[in-house]
């Protein structure tokens, strides 16, 4: 078992998907705005809600223009945002690299969404942090 997992990271490494300029710089800029996110969410955010009493640790999550805020949660439900983002980075990251030698186009469309999902989750963060402080 361990023996496959080394070979499919070997296989992840030796990729020539690593030269190729669009797809590192999109892969560069996914992980950037993804660190983003969570240095946000932890210097804006995490210092407003970490003192509050268990009975107020409710917070907006989100808004809705035609009903205002409609979804209430506990604080540490803004971390999902992040984390999803993350995933969704590792999961297209890898199937990029996988398929990069067979599919060539569909390794940048899945790096380049995958990129375009994380600017849209940071400005979600924005936003449910702008409704919260």
């Amino acid at each position: 078992m361990l023996i496959h997992f080394h070979q499919f990271i070997n296989k992840l490494k030796n990729t020539p998907a690593w030269k190729n300029k669009l797809i590192l710089i999109s892969s560069g800029i996914g992980i950037l705005i993804n660190i983003l996110i969570w240095l946000l969410i932890y210097y804006k955010f995490y210092p407003a809600v970490y003192n509050l009493p268990e009975e107020q640790a409710f917070i907006p999550l989100h808004y809705n223009i035609y009903l205002g805020i409609d979804l209430f949660g506990r604080w540490q439900k803004i971390f999902y945002l992040p984390g999803i983002g993350l995933a969704i980075f590792l999961i297209n990251t890898i199937f990029a690299l996988i398929i990069y030698n067979k599919k060539e186009l569909v390794s940048y469309f899945l790096t380049i969404t995958s990129t375009v999902c994380q600017v849209l989750l940071f400005f979600s963060t924005l936003l449910t942090i702008l409704i919260n402080i």
